[in-house]
């Protein structure tokens, strides 16, 4: 079973205090086999405490290195999220660029795509839905640029090249989406995360074992700043759980800007369409 996993079970809090028990227990377990070998020679305890330093130097790394690949994953959701929104609303300002009905009703074919691309991002982590939703946003593909083949072919003009090429940019958006959704931190790095940051946290408490004392409040305020990263870089990481999402904000604009509110609710944010063709 996979961190995100975990987190759909438990969530985020549940998450959290599942990650900050299990680092507890480890420190515990690393402090009581420290004092049964507690030792006055200050050598041995120097070699260890080196030794120490090295494995939370090279964690904190890899907390910085994983903070940032999940990071870098959500920022590309949210630009394409702009990016697709852009293009949902200016291939519907160009889509009544020709005359006659054939345009009214690719309007409102590009509107209930725009309506489509909005449940997918607000998708949670259920596979048979995003399933459904890749196959109704491929037959809608299939109709939206057969109308707009419809509408071209007879008038072989700028303006239909142009409408056409808007169709194709909103289709490339979608893809481009889609790709950005299922893009996730390799289980493999989070697995590592949580592996090295168990035995670091075992070997602090060991240290201050062999040391006899250690500070229970300091010790817990560092264990609970470790399962907070640990957390955030899972709920990051991971698309469709947890509470870091992917804003909707952009497609609710420009639905707006087509005269109509979101059929999924989520309250009403004021906004316009995409871009101006």
């Amino acid at each position: 079973m996979t961190l995100p996993a975990f987190l759909i079970l438990t969530g985020i809090w549940g998450f959290a205090a599942l990650v900050f028990l299990l680092l507890a227990a480890s420190s515990e377990t690393g402090f009581r086999y420290g004092r049964r070998h507690a030792t006055r020679d200050e050598d041995h305890v120097s070699s260890v405490s080196f030794i120490v330093s090295g494995m939370l130097g090279l964690l904190a790394f890899v907390l910085a290195l994983s903070l940032s690949m999940a990071q870098q994953r959500f920022d590309d959701r949210r630009a394409v999220s702009l990016t697709e929104a852009n293009a949902i609303g200016t291939a519907w300002l160009r889509a009544g660029l020709p005359d006659g009905p054939e345009a009214s009703v690719l309007r409102q074919t590009v509107e209930a795509w725009a309506g489509l691309r909005l449940e997918f991002v607000r998708a949670g982590p259920d596979p048979a839905k995003i399933e459904r939703l890749n196959a109704e946003t491929n037959r809608l593909q299939t109709a939206i640029w057969n109308q707009a083949v419809a509408i071209a072919r007879p008038r072989p003009d700028p303006l239909a090249a142009l409408m056409l090429a808007s169709m194709n940019d909103m289709f490339d958006a979608a893809t481009a989406q889609r790709r950005a959704f299922s893009t996730r931190l390799p289980t493999e790095i989070l697995w590592m995360l949580f592996g090295m940051s168990v035995a670091a946290t075992a070997a602090v408490g060991f240290h201050l074992g062999l040391a006899g004392r250690r500070h229970i409040v300091l010790a817990l305020g560092l264990l609970a700043m470790w399962a907070a990263c640990i957390t955030s870089i899972v709920d990051v990481s991971a698309p469709r759980v947890g509470s870091v999402r992917a804003d909707d904000t952009p497609y609710i604009w420009t639905i707006q800007g087509f005269g109509r509110t979101p059929s999924v609710g989520d309250g009403e944010r004021p906004g316009s369409a995409g871009r101006v063709p």
